[in-house]
């Protein structure tokens, strides 16, 4: 075949015959990442002639990457937005050719950090980790003022405003916006595997990132240390949780009531369950339901007597170990957290921000059916029943049923 000019077209995939050598071995292989979002992709390259992208593996290679999912939500939204089929769109030649001369088949990570020891086998996530020390974040959301170092987190930042939930449960009405939340909910509500076990102490995960924070309450290893007052923890996460309290930023705004949120994705789902009534946590034990799982926990709790958070400067127990931790700043706390409007102190920030709300009036807590607003969540928890008619709080004695558990207490005091 010749083109118009008559110069002979070049074939650029080889024929298949017998002597055609076999593939080559897969050159860039995928690295469950962390929660600081270095997760590498899955490529098969068999040469320059035949490249075949993310999105077109074989049945057998979608199987075993399906065993090998990221180990955090963060790292498994990268995993996805490598395998979606926009990013292959904008997938160009050069670059995979550019990150094939980059690495090898013994791991190397030519791509170093000029601000740490930092390195990687490819130059987008060294440009990625960079934005840290630089502060450079390129991916802008144009409805509101959250930006990121990396394109993917974009992609999921837009869910919160959309409030899209593609992914769904098979066995419940359970909805997400994350493929992984999605294969977590289904291990942990509908099956009884936790394929990551504690060797002291018998706790089960069906997380490994999880498995490796518990083990470090066994260790009091404590890892992970904020540069700016020196607060130290053994979860990756609560760390990047409690620097963006210095920074005050709160890029996570609800798209019904306009409440922002610094913490993360989880807590504005969380809000927005506030306006959809969904509770899609449910006891094993009664018809109790939740819109928040550890609400479900400390709930069941009761029915089984559970209280393993215990304690060790006194006999205080608790099924929670948020209580736990506030409890200890009874016997070891210093109030640093200090009102900027008044003398106020507390050893909590969040009764700080509690009664700040008394001097600004704010009340970023609106209900989805009605006007009704409230500074604080539990309020606007309780409000909801109203519409709902829910009932959870049952007296043991007689057929009372109520809305609120001093209800509850009262009509035991009373009558019983």
């Amino acid at each position: 075949m010749a083109a118009t000019d008559g110069t002979p077209l070049v074939r650029v995939k080889t024929e298949v015959t017998e002597e055609t050598e076999p593939p080559q071995p897969c050159l860039l292989e995928y690295q469950p990442g962390d929660s600081s979002g270095q997760a590498e992709h899955i490529w098969t390259y068999s040469g320059p002639a035949d490249l075949q992208l993310p999105g077109e593996h074989s049945t057998e290679e979608k199987l075993a990457s399906e065993k090998s999912l990221p180990a955090t939500e963060e790292s498994q939204l990268e995993y996805n937005a490598g395998n979606s089929s926009e990013a292959n769109k904008n997938l160009q030649p050069s670059s995979v050719e550019e990150s094939l001369q980059g690495t090898s088949q013994h791991g190397d990570k030519p791509y170093k950090c000029d601000y740490c020891n930092y390195a990687s086998a490819y130059k987008r996530d060294l440009l990625r980790h960079s934005g840290r020390h630089t502060g450079e974040k390129p991916f802008k959301c144009e409805q509101c003022t959250f930006s990121s170092t990396a394109k993917y987190r974009l992609v999921s930042h837009m869910r919160t405003h959309t409030l899209e939930k593609p992914f769904k449960c098979e066995f419940c009405d359970f909805a997400t916006a994350y493929k992984y939340s999605l294969k977590k909910h289904t291990m942990s509500e509908h099956t009884d595997e936790r394929p990551h076990i504690c060797r002291e102490c018998g706790f089960s995960t069906v997380n490994k990132y999880n498995l490796q924070s518990h083990i470090r309450t066994h260790t009091g290893e404590k890892p992970f240390v904020c540069d700016v007052c020196g607060y130290r923890t053994g979860d990756r996460s609560t760390l990047t949780k409690h620097r963006k309290s210095h920074t005050g930023n709160k890029p996570y705004m609800c798209g019904v009531c306009g409440y922002k949120t610094g913490w993360d994705l989880t807590s504005l789902s969380v809000h927005v369950r506030t306006h959809t009534g969904e509770k899609p946590y449910k006891c094993l034990y009664c018809n109790f339901t939740s819109a928040r799982k550890n609400s479900v926990d400390i709930h069941m709790a009761k029915h089984t007597g559970e209280k393993p958070f215990a304690c060790d400067q006194c006999s205080y127990r608790t099924a929670d170990k948020p209580c736990l931790v506030r409890h200890m700043l009874t016997h070891n706390g210093d109030k640093r957290y200090k009102c900027h409007l008044c003398d106020y102190v507390s050893v909590r920030k969040s009764d700080v921000q509690v009664h700040i709300v008394k001097h600004s009036g704010e009340k970023p807590f609106a209900c989805g059916v009605c006007n009704y607003r409230t500074a604080y969540r539990p309020c606007l928890a309780q409000h909801m029943k109203t519409h709902t008619g829910e009932k959870p709080h049952k007296c043991d004695q007689c057929d009372f049923s109520t809305a609120y558990k001093r209800s509850l207490r009262l009509h035991v005091m009373r009558y019983h």
